[in-house]
């Protein structure tokens, strides 16, 4: 069965229901009560409902200020506040988390790296997520072998992690180094962006 509206002037819109549903189940959409925002996209609640909601959750940022790490604890990494660039919200980059949106769940591709100044060969710079008060089983790391004395080394990391509304997520930071070491900003930095809603 087809749906036909006609423009106004000229030309038409039809919608089309498949030729069949699921188990012959009859299905009812229910329309938003108001029209959307600019950037805004039309989502379903798996329930016949529809509503508008933000695009899709994308946040980058690189530390402003150098930051203390010390030596041998995964360091919660803040001062996220340069260069930032944020769409549909959860952004919090003076503590450097990612706060999940209603509307945002989903599988996440995220990034990030910590730079840290004044490692010497063979001590270590490890970079993690933090999902909630979690530390991620995987991480990206340093070692530098011999010949590097007192210099600024960088980790990075990438990874795909599910999350859903209100979960946080943030990038932390641990070395070896025998004393508090600072990060270096110009190399320190931490996004990520929603590939697929949940």
């Amino acid at each position: 069965m087809t749906l036909k509206l006609n423009g106004s002037s000229s030309g038409s819109v039809a919608i089309d229901a498949p030729a069949s549903t699921t188990s012959g189940a009859d299905i009812t959409f229910k329309l938003p009560v108001a029209d959307g925002t600019a950037g805004q996209v039309l989502s379903t609640d798996a329930s016949g409902n529809f509503s508008f909601v933000g695009n899709t959750p994308t946040w980058f940022a690189s530390q402003a200020s150098a930051q203390s790490v010390s030596n041998d604890t995964q360091t919660e990494i803040t001062a996220l506040t340069a260069n930032q660039i944020t769409v549909g919200g959860g952004w919090d980059g003076t503590n450097g988390t990612f706060t999940v949106p209603s509307g945002g769940a989903g599988v996440y591709y995220v990034f990030g790296a910590v730079g840290i100044d004044d490692l010497d060969a063979d001590e270590r710079l490890h970079v993690k997520f933090k999902k909630n008060s979690t530390q991620t089983s995987w991480y990206g790391s340093i070692h530098p072998g011999s010949g590097i004395s007192n210099d600024i080394l960088m980790a990075q990391i990438t990874g795909m992690i599910s999350l859903g509304v209100g979960d946080t997520l943030k990038i932390t930071a641990w070395h070896n180094e025998g004393a508090t070491q600072e990060t270096e900003e110009s190399r320190t930095w931490f996004g990520g962006y929603r590939l697929i809603g949940a």
